[in-house]
């Protein structure tokens, strides 16, 4: 049986989503004690310790939903946006160490032939948001 590292290497070459790119490229197997396992996805967000299972033994073990809804609470709709758009996930990667240090979506963030990126960060008022 090849080591762990050589498994994840491998299986990480289909794995191209820009999703990947708020989690850390070193993941983990987690072995339950049925002999079941699951790959373990560390977030990068500083100060966030949460870790995603995606465990292999059902149908959609090669789904990233868990993953996509740890990134719109930890991160922000705005910044998974940004990084899909993303026109890789090495550059997505890139966008997403970015911003992790300045918090800036703008500056972190190129969309691929679509112009600059636009958002609001406005608060909105209680009445804006019924």
């Amino acid at each position: 049986m090849l080591p762990t590292h050589d498994i994840v290497a491998r299986l990480q070459k289909d794995w191209t989503s820009r999703i990947y790119a708020f989690y850390d490229p070193k993941v983990t197997i987690h072995y339950d004690k049925n002999g079941k396992y699951a790959h373990v996805f560390h977030c990068t967000n500083c100060g966030c310790k949460a870790t995603i299972k995606r465990w292999q033994d059902t149908g959609d073990k090669g789904s990233t939903s868990n993953l996509q809804k740890h990134i719109i609470k930890c991160w922000g709709k705005d910044a998974l946006d940004c990084a899909t758009d993303s026109s890789s996930l090495k550059k997505a990667r890139e966008g997403v160490k970015t911003y992790a240090r300045s918090g800036d979506l703008t500056a972190s963030f190129e969309r691929a032939g679509k112009g600059k990126v636009s958002y609001s960060v406005r608060q909105h008022t209680p009445t804006e948001t019924r």
